[in-house]
């Protein structure tokens, strides 16, 4: 059986080059073609993989434009190929054979022409865009933004945080693309605290969905574009959420071990709201301060200058944690509890209590 390239663990380098890309990831507008265009190519072809359960591109093709495969009088073999480039995401689909995919596998035409990739292309720098896009995303995100705006606005304590919980059960890639949007809206505004802290959600959303990413093949690439094109400008106060991409994919992995394992069994989180849930509270500590710690994103410092003695302090200690939670994780058995005091000053990070 055709063996599918594992495009989700590439780097952003790597799957530049893969896709026939000879410059580096910045935005150009008088480019017409945009790494954006590959990431979504490649997620749209293994979303009609997927539902069509087709073992290659030329089986989806076959499938979506019969009539661009035919036999000789001879019995010779001839078709377009051109599906096998969309898989590597060397050419973009045109609108018109999107619809005939779509009529086929109803909804696939959003996997091409998300949000999320229109957000990413070009990041929005005024309001009234960012408001544009937000009334394109699914009907039901919108309502759990519009329930929580006015409590935002009025800066309620927990209120980001609660919107966010909501849009990480939600799981899907408008529920991402809203928190980008509120992010960026938020910086642009001038509110850095709150973008600060939606690029800590960001960071977690993009775990949660982790297995939906890598299903599409473009996990840690994705996550490399967010980071160079967005998050990397969010900061407050001389400090910034960061994830390590060269864990990413082991975290994807690691996390769905521990979901394997927990008190209800496999066979309970199997439903993707199920599973969001079961992700969330790994992430929120429920299940051991070890797996807190290594799965959530830790800030560090982008300023030395603009940081105080208090938050440069801060930052060192979330390095140690995330460190050492990491160590733990490598560790023959987990260690749900605090931490020791030798993680905190930073004498030892494979500290642990002694049963």
């Amino acid at each position: 059986m055709r063996q599918t390239v594992g495009t989700e663990r590439f780097s952003l380098v790597e799957f530049l080059a893969h896709t026939g890309f000879n410059a580096s990831a910045e935005i150009d507008v008088t480019v017409r073609r945009d790494v954006v265009d590959a990431l979504a190519t490649v997620a749209w072809l293994r979303c009609l993989r997927t539902r069509s359960k087709s073992a290659s591109p030329y089986a989806v093709g076959q499938v979506i434009e019969p009539e661009g495969y035919w036999k000789t009088d001879e019995r010779l073999r001839f078709h377009r190929n051109k599906w096998s480039k969309y898989e590597r995401g060397k050419h973009r689909p045109s609108a018109s054979l999107v619809d005939i995919a779509d009529k086929a596998y109803p909804g696939s035409s959003r996997e091409l022409n998300s949000v999320l990739w229109r957000f990413l292309r070009r990041v929005p720098s005024s309001v009234k865009v960012l408001a544009e896009l937000e009334e394109q995303l699914d009907p039901e995100v919108r309502l759990l933004i519009n329930r929580w705006r006015p409590a935002i606005q009025s800066r309620k304590t927990g209120s980001i945080k609660k919107l966010a919980s909501a849009l990480e059960l939600f799981g899907t890639a408008d529920a991402l693309a809203a928190m980008l949007l509120l992010c960026q809206s938020s910086k642009v505004q001038g509110r850095t605290s709150e973008a600060h802290e939606w690029s800590l959600y960001i960071y977690r959303c993009m775990l949660i969905l982790g297995v939906f990413w890598t299903q599409r093949g473009v996990a840690k690439p994705l996550l490399e574009l967010i980071e160079h094109r967005f998050l990397n400008h969010v900061s407050h106060l001389g400090a910034r959420y960061v994830f390590p991409s060269n864990l990413y994919s082991e975290a994807i992995g690691r996390l769905e071990e521990v979901l394997w394992h927990i008190e209800p069994g496999p066979e309970k989180v199997t439903g993707e709201t199920c599973r969001s849930e079961y992700a969330q509270r790994v992430l929120n500590g429920k299940y051991g301060w070890d797996l807190k710690f290594a799965f959530n994103p830790y800030e560090t410092l982008t300023s030395a200058d603009e940081a105080s003695d208090a938050q440069t302090d801060i930052c060192l200690r979330k390095l140690r944690l995330f460190i050492w939670a990491w160590n733990m994780l490598h560790s023959e058995k987990p260690h749900p509890g605090v931490p020791p005091k030798q993680v905190f000053d930073g004498t030892d990070l494979h500290a642990r209590w002694i049963d």
